[in-house]
């Protein structure tokens, strides 16, 4: 059993924008490493080995067609909830409906939410201060990963499961 999400990794020059993001030491908050940083369009979390087939082939057949979308990135960080630090995408709401109504039936939905894209900087007791940095940046998403989150404290350890290709209609 893993912890998995339905998830876009940002190319890497988001990543280096990302990286020149301010990161003080700050008590009780404990900064993402950019190998962390993905965008989840939805988190399945602990799901038995025996689904992974059942959500790979939903996941497959509600991304067949899609196209890549534009993600863009701020306007600036903000705090979510208290517990996070993130920076907000925009663009994915489609995407994150279409995966979610695919997913629900093998794993369904125990918490629901509105859907906020973000690329999570910081967990713990993440003080207000730290949000408001502006940041900007676009990309075209055209892959969605299910990725399983394997890591311990201090080690970060992702693995691919299965990648879809969002392709663009011949021009």
């Amino acid at each position: 059993m893993a912890r998995l999400s339905v998830a876009i990794w940002p190319p890497p020059e988001v990543v280096a924008i990302v990286s020149g993001l301010p990161r003080p030491p700050t008590e009780g908050v404990h900064w993402a490493q950019p190998e962390q940083w993905l965008v989840k369009l939805r988190p399945l979390g602990h799901v038995p080995d025996r689904l992974v087939g059942p959500l790979t082939e939903a996941i497959g057949d509600a991304l067949a067609g899609a196209e890549p979308l534009r993600c863009t990135l701020g306007p600036a960080t903000r705090r979510l909830g208290g517990q996070w630090l993130g920076v907000p995408v925009c663009g994915l709401d489609s995407l994150a409906e279409a995966v979610f109504e695919a997913t629900a039936p093998v794993v369904p939905v125990t918490h629901p939410q509105p859907f906020q894209a973000d690329l999570v900087l910081a967990r713990g007791r993440v003080p207000a201060a730290l949000a408001g940095t502006p940041v900007e940046g676009s990309w075209l998403a055209d892959t969605v990963v299910l990725v399983a989150d394997r890591s311990s404290p201090g080690r970060p350890r992702f693995t691919d499961l299965a990648e879809f290709a969002l392709v663009a209609p011949p021009a």
